[in-house]
């Protein structure tokens, strides 16, 4: 009998308000360059989901899988000083959910 193989959805949802930016061409600019870098820095898939009529406000999730809770744990917290540092928008929220 083969062995059951666990694995873990991590859903990363991340909420930003970007203060510089006047149109939605602007914001969507910025995030397409986050999305970018997050996809392939991190190795997750990236959308926004949300404010996408909003052009100063923006809500992204990202997904990955791992067999590790912990490997998930390390990812958010890994994209989460990421923003911090390197992205010219405020960080709202940055909320790991595991599915």
């Amino acid at each position: 009998m083969a062995k059951e193989n666990t694995f873990h959805v991590g859903l990363i949802v991340i909420e930003l308000h970007i203060p510089y930016s006047h149109s939605l061409k602007e914001k969507r600019m910025a995030l397409r360059s986050l999305k970018d870098i997050l996809g392939k820095q991190y190795n997750v898939s990236v959308n926004e989901v949300g404010f996408q009529d909003n052009w100063q406000r923006a809500q992204i999730a990202c997904s990955a899988v791992s067999n590790e809770v912990k490997r998930l744990q390390q990812l958010q917290a890994k994209i989460e000083s990421y923003i911090i540092d390197y992205v010219d928008a405020e960080l709202i929220y940055c909320d790991l959910e595991i599915l």
